[in-house]
């Protein structure tokens, strides 16, 4: 089970008790401090609302867990790993599209861009496209890499942002539950969300 939690890390860190950069953080199922979770620092370090997810391993129904969150071993280095928490993550910061993950195409293909990243180094973003062009990037067909167990409901979350003409060329997706080589929405039918405009990053 992914649980998302904030917590002030700001007021660790001007106290001296916390690393700058947070990587002296590690989530434990235990207060005795010896299980373990693997855990993913979304955002906000050194804020009032640093982003937190943790990978809990049993919650019974009906019932609330409480995890623990140690820090003040500075010569700890960061264990946060997304792909150890969620069953699909990417954040980008290998550099490159993982074709074991994804697929590109369109009139050009989706990139990875340096110049702009909502946090880290790097983001991915549409090829250069004219008018009524596209551009897309799909998880990978058959890959089974965001296959949700029956009985479970699945969370897509991610951040996006867009510049484009306003109520004309639109950032949007869409999920099908078969394997499809294309994806199968557009940007007037069948899609989820979409944005246009000037959008700052946005968590969706």
């Amino acid at each position: 089970y992914q649980a998302r939690f904030t917590m002030n890390t700001a007021t660790a860190i001007a106290a001296g008790k916390m690393r700058s950069d947070c990587a002296d953080m590690r989530v434990f199922t235990d207060a005795n401090l010896q299980n373990p979770i693997p855990y993913y620092l979304e955002s906000g370090c050194d804020t009032a609302s640093t982003v937190i997810w943790a990978k809990v391993p049993t919650i019974a129904a009906s019932s609330t867990n409480t995890i623990y969150v140690n820090y003040g071993i500075s010569n700890r280095t960061s264990a946060s790993n997304g792909n150890d928490v969620f069953i699909f993550f990417d954040d980008f910061e290998s550099g490159a599209i993982d074709t074991n993950k994804w697929v590109v195409g369109g009139t050009a293909n989706w990139i990875i861009e340096t110049a702009d990243s909502f946090q880290g180094s790097f983001s991915s973003k549409n090829g250069d496209i004219n008018p009524y062009e596209n551009s897309y990037i799909a998880t990978k067909d058959g890959s089974g890499l965001v296959n949700i167990p029956a009985g479970r409901t699945g969370i897509i979350d991610f951040y996006w942002k867009v510049g484009s003409y306003t109520s004309y060329d639109f950032n949007f997706y869409c999920k099908t539950d078969v394997d499809a080589t294309l994806p199968t929405c557009t940007r007037t039918s069948g899609y989820i969300n979409r944005i246009s405009g000037t959008v700052p990053w946005t968590r969706e």
